[in-house]
């Protein structure tokens, strides 16, 4: 049994296969994706429906699916998903193709998802993020707290220099 963890993986669902052919990833194995599967490449939907049935894959809500689940679960908020930098385009065209009920179960499953997870390993803690977390705080579901928080931790980041100079 082996973990991994990878991020970003925006809609290449043919190299995301490859990823996990690369790795011999199996059934006994398990896979954290740290946000962002969605929007860019052309397979979001897709590679998020096979994310959706496998057991052993937990993907943690990034930036591009917050702006996803806001698109539809509050339009009234403002949004930058169709934004082209953002890619929501493909993903929006490719979702409003498929039924109904897989469009709700894509939502729900989007709105299910944790914002960070404590990963204890050995004698270590680790917290998986997209980007920024919560203090004191252990696992936390997108559910379970108020939107400026989920927003907050999806989006900040020390990498973005001219939001923390």
């Amino acid at each position: 049994m082996a973990l991994y963890a990878c991020s970003d993986i925006h809609g290449q669902y043919g190299l995301f296969q490859k990823m996990l052919d690369g790795i011999s990833f199996s059934d006994r194995d398990t896979l954290f994706i740290v946000g962002d599967i969605i929007d860019r490449g052309p397979d979001s939907i897709p590679m998020l429906q096979e994310i959706m049935d496998r057991k052993n894959m937990i993907c943690l809500m990034g930036n591009h699916e917050l702006m996803m689940y806001t698109n539809y679960r509050f339009p009234e908020k403002e949004n930058y998903w169709l934004h082209s930098s953002n890619g929501g385009t493909v993903t929006r065209n490719a979702f409003n193709k498929e039924p109904k009920d897989t469009q709700k179960a894509i939502l729900d499953y989007l709105g299910g998802m944790a914002l960070q997870v404590e990963l204890p390993i050995a004698d270590t803690r680790y917290l998986l993020s997209h980007s920024d977390f919560i203090p004191e705080r252990g696992s936390v579901l997108f559910k379970d707290i108020s939107y400026k928080d989920a927003f907050d931790t999806v989006w900040n980041s020390p990498w973005r220099m001219w939001e923390y100079v």
